[in-house]
């Protein structure tokens, strides 16, 4: 479309997939720092709904909650691509039918164990090892006991509230999932190819639509919808597959919507916050994370094109912004429980932030020394340990 700034054409031309990559490296770190956004809470006093209480929530909940669906959206996408038997000319789709040899599927899944089970274990072995000794040298309290049984649902279920279960470092229930959806991914992969695989994808888009606090419909269904098989790796990744394999391009697709959907994500940013003490808001927040997936990638494209941005220009923008791409996960990684902990006994209740000002200079300063103290790590560690920088990102230096 004209009016996407030529993003509507991109599927007929030979750099569309280039784009499309660049589009999902560029997006990396800025979804991350949403996931940190997420993380990132600063308690007032009860009551408190002066202008801090919008803007933690604008952040960590409205903003923030786009980076999940898009992580798992282009989890599936990339999953199905590459070289593979089936493929166009691009190299798009991995079976046009959807049924994949066993050998490009063991290699796939060989990939994902050095991409994902091996710093999956890494890493929450790692916080559960800390958890122990923390406890064990009186420094911190113990919630639960350590026996053999905490530490095998350490790796699985060992929290749980009203939204799911999650491991002992509550962000990596995103790893668990993922892990999931590749273990189902050649059933997925053969129901997105079908004739029916738009619908498969919009009823469990449905699901995962309906499957919140306030929602009017339960869409719970045994073994659906929780540990490890959320509506929302089901519906995002699966999306994503379908895109893949179907040879469509997101981009192209995305431009669509434009330049309405940059006229009704901010309108529903806006109607979010406005409802957001509302049962019914479910509704409005989910459609705005459906509107934001194209606002985000489209914003991204218009940055990413070659001669459209700094950042992937040669000098010392670009080399800032590789840096950050590369640390993307190690950031999302290190951010657990440890981190989160030393930042409100160290930074935030010495502060004891009263009233608004306070309230958001503090919610931006743990930000910042999230940010400050991760990448401060990964720099260190690329420069003095690389290969276990390598083992523990999967691959990332």
């Amino acid at each position: 479309m004209a009016s996407s700034g030529g993003i509507g054409e991109a599927g007929g031309r030979p750099g569309a997939d280039d784009l499309q990559s660049r589009v999902i490296s560029a997006l990396r770190f800025p979804l991350i720092v949403g996931v940190l956004l997420i993380h990132t809470r600063v308690r007032p006093g009860a009551g408190a709904d002066g202008f801090f209480f919008y803007i933690e929530a604008l952040f960590s909940r409205v903003i923030g909650h786009v980076s999940v669906p898009l992580f798992f959206f282009f989890s599936g996408y990339l999953f199905f691509r590459g070289p593979n038997p089936g493929a166009g000319k691009g190299g798009v789709s991995a079976a046009s039918n959807g049924i994949f040899p066993s050998s490009w599927w063991l290699a796939k899944l060989r990939g994902r164990v050095r991409t994902l089970l091996l710093p999956y274990v890494l890493w929450v072995g790692g916080w559960a090892v800390l958890y122990a000794v923390l406890v064990k040298t009186g420094l911190i309290g113990a919630s639960r006991p350590l026996d053999a049984r905490f530490f095998l649902h350490a790796f699985w279920d060992v929290e749980a509230d009203a939204d799911g279960t999650r491991p002992l470092a509550g962000q990596f229930w995103f790893l668990r999932d993922l892990m999931c959806a590749v273990l189902l991914a050649p059933a997925l992969g053969f129901l997105a190819a079908r004739r029916i695989g738009a619908a498969v994808v919009l009823a469990l888009g449905l699901l995962w639509f309906f499957d919140a606090q306030g929602s009017p419909v339960v869409t719970r269904i045994p073994f659906l919808g929780d540990r490890g098989l959320s509506h929302w790796v089901l519906f995002f990744f699966t999306a994503g597959a379908w895109f893949s394999i179907r040879g469509r391009n997101f981009l192209a697709d995305s431009g669509r919507f434009a330049p309405g959907v940059f006229i009704l994500y901010p309108a529903l940013v806006l109607a979010d916050l406005l409802t957001i003490r509302q049962p019914w808001n479910f509704a409005i927040h989910r459609a705005g994370i459906l509107a934001a997936m194209p606002f985000f990638i489209l914003s991204a494209a218009r940055l990413s094109r070659p001669g459209a941005g700094r950042p992937f220009r040669p000098g010392r923008a670009a080399f800032v912004a590789d840096f950050l791409r590369s640390a993307s996960f190690f950031v999302y990684a290190a951010h657990g429980p440890a981190l989160l902990f030393a930042l409100e006994r160290f930074f935030l209740r010495p502060l004891a932030p009263k009233g608004d000002p306070a309230l958001a200079a503090s919610y931006l300063g743990a930000l910042a020394l999230e940010l400050v103290a991760t990448l401060g790590a990964f720099a260190a560690l690329r420069r003095l340990c690389p290969r276990l920088l390598c083992l523990l990102t999967g691959g990332a230096r």
